[in-house]
């Protein structure tokens, strides 16, 4: 292939967004569609390489891998061993453990399907893991094993069928993705059949260039590129987290970088166009020949200043660390990138040993990692007598994380026994209890209650709102249509229907950030706190259907503290006798109470709300410290001693609601 400049210049318009985005900078909302610019000029790339090698019938599969090996490989394990070393210095057990689990997934090129069952892509959490950025990676190498066996049988048995045969996968793709996203968007996002297309137009305009398809004019050529770049950089700033990824949407950023590769210059002809001209310039050739590396350090050296910096992240810090990202970029693409592609110095052998040898090494500290429960004793071992009072709610993390996000434990009654219909069979009617991972949090405390204990926890614990429902962004296995159905049908299997959930959705900051992105230090800084109304107005709508068939109570959210419980350094930076709940954290929470207490009374819902709050008394209804018990283990959830604190409380509450309700 004649070397196009612009194409590497494209790369620095690509990859410096999503370093940028990352980086939390305004302006660059959807600088995530760097990715899908890469993944058009990848397919592009290596799609026309294995149609000159096949042309010239040269083509070899371990040739081709060897090539791959030689490009990814090296830098990946750079990444990987810089982020292993400041992992087990930096992070908490239980984070390492979700790092020791990426070890694994990332050298097989399957981390895509890791992260897909973590958080979001665009969730608080994901900041702060080093290594969550390879999901685009695992995707395109999974692109890699397939296309050069597609391209082997298309060019034996359908040669002149080439474009044909990769828009019509490329349009399954994509009209697979605009179906899934509305469904599952984080399915969508992370798995290869809705990613397909994108890599599919890359691979396109490869067959399209060979064939002759892209011959204009230059100053249709121009236009067309000057277009495209438009579109990219539209994308990078109107899209944001709500926008639909990938989708019809995506075709924008897509369809823009098309337009660049195919237009800005040519493989047949000398021509550059303006755009080719602006994405030639030195500085641009220059990023994009380190965009890789640039990619692959910015996420850990982000993250691991994230947690070093306990999230302090001031506008000063975020420029040193893009500016040491580039740096490093600089060394990795000198001395690590360039050596390994020169034949001279590495036979493919010693490539592919090298390979092997890197990858069970990761794949075996990543195993460590996991056995040892993050290398806890290590990290107990370095600290204080005041940072291992907390210390204790970062460990019980681990075990909450092994039994799911809320660490709910088994009850008499099971998700699947209420869908077969089983629970009728028990002695005592069973309590339903639906909602997010606090309603996992209130089911593990009510099982350990004289009062009340036989308890039947539906949902799947993640994000199960139901104001969800109105917004598109529902998680598939809350099955909120299917509880629904199933409560009015058998309602009189069951003695009553208590939802709760994190009440930090319901608030919101200055800037419209949800409160679950914000921690104490807002507040203590004299942030102001705003209700969303909308949100829980919708949920009351969703528990009054419910109600029809049966007794149904809202359990108020409890009070937050906003403090990371399960940092034990950054807590002692607090000191101790400091940390309370904040007056303004109190004022948000009791908003929420009220509004959905006058909702209900304005429409005469057959709903009770019951609150947690002692309105008589002024007081809320626990401490953040009870004795010698943490009641919290993170900035919400409730810990184990906390959970047994509350059980009694809990109880109480909702049988006395529940049979005030049945009167």
């Amino acid at each position: 292939m004649r070397y196009r400049s612009e194409i590497d210049g494209l790369r620095a318009w690509a990859v410096l967004p999503v370093i940028f985005f990352h980086a939390g900078i305004s302006g660059f909302s959807g600088g995530y569609v760097g990715v899908d610019v890469f993944f058009v000029i990848s397919g592009y790339l290596i799609t026309s390489i294995l149609l000159s090698d096949l042309e010239q019938n040269r083509f070899s599969i371990i040739g081709f891998y060897e090539r791959r090996a030689r490009r990814i490989l090296p830098s990946l394990f750079f990444m990987l061993a810089l982020s292993a070393v400041m992992a087990i210095w930096l992070m908490q057990p239980a984070d390492m453990i979700d790092f020791s689990e990426a070890l694994i997934s990332v050298p097989l090129f399957v981390s895509n399907f890791l992260f897909y069952g973590k958080d979001g892509y665009f969730d608080a959490a994901m900041e702060s893991s080093p290594v969550f950025h390879t999901w685009s990676l695992a995707v395109e190498e999974q692109y890699y094993l397939l296309v050069p066996l597609l391209l082997m049988a298309l060019w034996k048995f359908a040669r002149h069928h080439l474009f044909i045969a990769f828009f019509s996968l490329s349009l399954i793709s994509l009209v697979l993705a605009e179906l899934v996203v509305a469904i599952d968007p984080m399915l969508a996002f992370f798995y290869l059949p809705f990613r397909f297309w994108e890599l599919g137009m890359g691979s396109l305009i490869a067959v399209a260039e060979r064939n002759g398809f892209l011959n204009v004019r230059n100053g249709l050529a121009n236009v067309l590129a000057a277009l495209g770049l438009i579109l990219v950089g539209y994308s990078v700033i109107a899209f944001d987290s709500l926008t639909p990824t990938p989708s019809v949407m995506t075709l924008i950023p897509v369809l823009g970088t098309a337009l660049i590769i195919s237009f800005s210059g040519s493989a047949q002809n000398s021509y550059k166009t303006v755009v080719a001209k602006v994405l030639s310039f030195k500085v641009f050739v220059g990023v994009g020949l380190i965009s890789y590396s640039a990619y692959l350090l910015h996420q850990p050296l982000l993250a691991f200043v994230r947690i070093y910096r306990f999230d302090n992240m001031n506008n000063g810090v975020v420029a040193k660390v893009v500016v040491v990202t580039l740096l490093l970029a600089f060394l990795s693409w000198k001395f690590i990138e360039k050596p390994f592609r020169d034949k001279a110095i590495f036979t493919a052998k010693s490539i592919f040993t090298a390979s092997l040898a890197s990858s069970l090494i990761f794949i075996l500290i990543g195993i460590l990692g996991i056995q040892s429960d993050g290398f806890k004793a290590f990290y107990e071992s370095r600290l204080s007598k005041e940072e291992r009072l907390f210390f204790k709610n970062a460990n019980e993390l681990i075990e909450n994380r092994r039994l799911g996000l809320d660490g709910a434990k088994t009850f008499s009654c099971s998700d699947d026994a209420v869908k077969a219909g089983e629970c009728q069979k028990l002695p005592v009617k069973p309590v339903i209890v639906f909602g997010d991972s606090h309603a996992g949090n209130l089911a593990s405390a009510l099982s350990q209650s004289k009062v009340m204990n036989n308890i039947v926890r539906i949902g799947s614990g993640t994000h199960c709102h139901p104001y969800h429902i109105s917004d598109g962004s529902t998680i598939s296995t809350c099955n909120f249509q299917e509880i629904l159905s199933d409560m009015q049908k058998n309602g009189g299997q069951y003695s009553g229907f208590v939802f709760n959930q994190l009440g930090a959705y319901f608030l919101r900051d200055e800037k419209g950030n949800q409160l679950n992105h914000i921690d104490v230090d807002y507040v203590l800084q004299g942030g102001e706190l705003f209700l969303d109304k909308e949100r829980i107005h919708r949920n009351l709508d969703y528990l009054n259907e419910i109600s029809e068939s049966m007794t149904t109570i809202w359990l108020a959210s409890w009070l937050e503290p906003r403090y990371p419980m399960h940092l034990p350094r950054k807590m002692v930076s607090y000191g101790l006798d400091n940390i309370k709940f904040h007056p303004t954290l109190i004022e948000g929470f009791k908003a929420i109470d009220k509004e959905a207490q006058n909702y209900i009374k304005k429409n005469n819902l057959n709903v009770k709300y019951v609150t947690l709050f002692d309105y008589e008394k002024n007081q809320n209804w626990m401490d953040i410290f009870e004795g010698d018990c943490v009641t919290f283990n993170d900035k919400d959830h409730l810990s184990s001693c906390g959970q047994v604190f509350a059980a009694e409380i809990f109880a109480k509450k909702i049988s006395k609601s529940l049979a005030e309700m049945e009167k």
